[in-house]
Parts: C-alpha cells; structure tokens; sequence
C-alpha cells in the first residue's frame, strides 16, 4: 500500500481545481498553496506542498502543453511539472521528479 507522500513524489495531484487564466498561473497557484490534495479514488487526502518555489523554466510542448522544469545546483533536472489547457484555463496535470 502507498502512502500519500508516495503517491505525491509520484506526480500523483488530483482534486478538480478552479482552472487559471495562463500556464503560469497554473504554476504559481500550485507552487503558492501550502497544501495539496491527493486523490485516493475513495476521497481526498491533504498533505503538505514540498514543493520548491521557484527556479523553473518553461518549455511550450507540441501538443500545447507547458513543462516547467528545474534543475539543481549541478544542472541536473529535478522535477519537471505539466501545465495542460483545460476548458476556462489551464491547470496541473502532474509532475515527476528526477533524482536529486
């Protein structure tokens, strides 16, 4: 059985979110909550955002997605988060995290 922070370093957002007016925005209001739901199937679970707050670049993908990734000190990429259109916006799909 996971757990919900398993479930989380896994890329595993849920919850229906208002969606936002740009794909940034989508980023900041995820990056800005001090925390975020993880859909369990059953229910909801709310667990702290570990999420770094800052350093991301943006990248525009071919299916008009956005990835914001970031790297660490040594250049390697540590998370990268998806940002898709949604209808009224954009919101996050999921992330993954790389090594650190």
């Amino acid at each position: 059985m996971s757990t919900a922070a398993d479930r989380e370093a896994n890329g595993q957002l849920g919850g229906p979110a208002a969606p936002s007016a740009t794909p940034r925005d989508a980023l900041a209001n995820l990056l800005d909550a001090e925390v975020s739901e993880i859909d369990l199937g059953s229910g909801r679970v709310i667990v702290q955002s570990a999420l770094p707050s800052n350093g991301y670049r943006e990248f525009e993908l071919p299916d008009g997605s956005f990835s914001y990734a970031r790297e660490n000190a040594q250049g390697d990429v540590v998370l990268v988060i998806r940002v898709v259109p949604v209808p009224g916006g954009w919101n996050v799909n999921g992330f993954t995290r790389g090594a650190c």
